[in-house]
């Protein structure tokens, strides 16, 4: 699992340079699966994993939970090269990343 994170200031072309990547031929060929998540305020954990199932074409009824739903998007993934942008994020709250990034670490995705 591989991690590419950039922060800068407002107004420094962020989201011009993600979009321009993310739309890229070489990159969509690059990966089985995209994703494009738009965060903004408030960071909410549930509603960032129901939109990631969304965007991989998911169903997210019967998961109210958010360990239920990156249990959902751990097996929509699995065994796939995929891409995920969460655009728009201003938290710093270090606590509001541990459970947003477990959904990518390995041991989340074990049986």
């Amino acid at each position: 699992m591989s991690w590419f994170v950039y922060i800068f200031h407002r107004g420094l072309g962020k989201t011009t340079l993600a979009q321009l990547a993310y739309n890229d031929e070489r990159i969509k060929n690059s990966f089985d699966k995209q994703i494009w998540v738009c965060v903004s305020e408030p960071f909410e954990q549930v509603k960032i994993a129901k939109d990631i199932i969304e965007g991989l074409r998911g169903d997210t009824q019967n998961a109210a939970t958010l360990d239920t739903l990156l249990r959902r998007i751990c097996d929509m993934v699995k065994e796939q090269k995929f891409l995920l942008v969460l655009d728009d994020v201003w938290t710093k709250e270090r606590k509001d990343w541990g459970t947003t990034r477990a959904c990518s670490s390995t041991w989340w995705c074990r049986e």
